[in-house]
């Protein structure tokens, strides 16, 4: 593997859609470090905070109906599918903390 293509791997991720399965791309501009340092500078932690405030309420939303209520620290779609999301496909709460703290890998 070339630099380039390492860099890549971190830049550009390919995702499926839950949808419909359909490859999406996704070009990352900005690495988090903490809740207050994205791409080497302080002071992102508002946004940052705001950023995974939104995604964790419209996950808690598509599991539960309610923004409010935690999932749990592991869950599954499994009492309410989500497109294609298998039912047994496990979902971590720390996860999502991990991804904003900039602990996390294109795989």
């Amino acid at each position: 593997m070339t630099p380039k293509q390492y860099l890549d791997r971190y830049t550009y991720l390919s995702i499926p859609s839950p949808f419909d399965g359909t490859r999406l791309s996704c070009g990352l501009t900005g690495y988090g470090s903490g809740w207050n340092y994205r791409n080497g500078k302080a002071g992102a932690g508002g946004a940052m905070q705001h950023e995974y405030a939104l995604f964790r309420d419209a996950l808690r939303k598509a599991h539960h109906g309610n923004a409010h209520t935690p999932c749990g620290p592991q869950f599954y779609f499994a009492e309410r599918p989500l497109a294609q999301i298998r039912h047994l496909e496990e979902f971590y709460s720390d996860s999502l903390v991990r991804a904003y703290l900039g602990k996390g890998s294109p795989d």
